[in-house]
């Protein structure tokens, strides 16, 4: 099912919105997602996450060729069928 287009600009603009927040803090095109790659072992440690939540990075925003809407970094967490996006600020690689 295609997304209607009202949908398709809320998410063109909250991209723009990203692009301009990442260009205001001079953040580096590597920035958002150098603390962990595809394939690291991570373990969630933001507070809401709570610790022990264990997962693989599937992926990290600059790799996949789609907007990312939440989070900079693709994670199938254990126990999980599908991946989600996290923000890799509330990450740890353990591996």
């Amino acid at each position: 099912m295609m997304a209607s287009e009202a949908a398709m600009k809320r998410r063109r603009n909250k991209w723009r919105d990203y692009l301009k927040k990442r260009e205001e803090q001079n953040w580096s095109k590597m920035s958002y997602y150098d603390k962990v790659h595809p394939g690291d072992l991570v373990e969630a440690t933001e507070w809401d996450k709570g610790t022990g939540k264990f997962g693989l990075v599937v992926a990290t925003a600059d790799t996949v060729d789609y907007s990312v809407e939440w989070g900079d970094t693709h994670v199938l967490w254990s126990g999980q069928s599908e991946p989600t996006w996290e923000l890799s600020g509330g990450l740890e690689v353990v591996s």
